[in-house]
């Protein structure tokens, strides 16, 4: 594992043993929040127990990009963002201090239904899709 692999695992072990702090909630009942992100985690922790023996973080950092080929975060949304509880939703993770997500102007996602919360380092959003 390289260096930048090392960052990403760092930064998702933090992630796997912090505790959620929301972000925004628009349109949406804050117990069923509760609920999702409490699943999203889950479903989070599950998906990034083998990460140390993943592809991606053994890519050099030119290499890595934001196609699912090439990111770890990718790689992990796609895991999590076909489960049934997440089924019409845009599922973003990345660090913090790195992602941008404001969907305001993309046409297939619906801003009125989201919602946003930091996991240690790394931040999630999920977003409602246009049917």
């Amino acid at each position: 594992m390289n260096h930048q692999g090392q960052h990403i695992l760092d930064k998702v072990n933090v992630a796997r043993s912090a505790n959620p702090e929301m972000v925004r909630i628009h349109h949406l009942e804050q117990k069923d929040v509760d609920a999702k992100v409490a699943e999203l985690v889950q479903l989070f922790t599950k998906a990034t127990e083998n990460l140390k023996d993943h592809a991606c973080v053994t890519l050099d950092e030119k290499d890595m990009g934001r196609t699912y080929d090439n990111n770890c975060y990718a790689q992990i949304t796609k895991v999590i963002g076909p489960t049934t509880h997440f089924d019409g939703y845009e599922v973003a993770i990345g660090e913090k201090a790195y992602i941008i997500a404001d969907y305001k102007e993309d046409p297939t996602v619906n801003p009125a239904k989201l919602y946003e919360f930091f996991l240690g380092p790394l931040f999630f959003g999920v977003y409602e899709l246009h049917n």
